[in-house]
């Protein structure tokens, strides 16, 4: 897989909100170890998500 279609495929997003299975998970952590710049991709969805949680009066874990 590209860098883009990893941004493309939502696992990222799948991956911070703990969707994916064990397999799935260790495959986007390989991504993140090949692709450095995923690392900040995935700071800012979690930045992003906990913003939105405390919009909506949610308490991130």
């Amino acid at each position: 897989m590209t860098i883009e279609e990893i941004r493309l495929s939502g696992l990222l997003e799948y991956y911070i909100l703990d969707l994916l299975s064990e397999s799935e998970k260790q495959e986007v952590e390989g991504y993140l170890q090949e692709f450095p710049e995923l690392r900040k991709d995935k700071i800012d969805i979690e930045n992003a998500l906990h913003k939105y949680a405390s919009a909506m009066g949610i308490e991130p874990r």
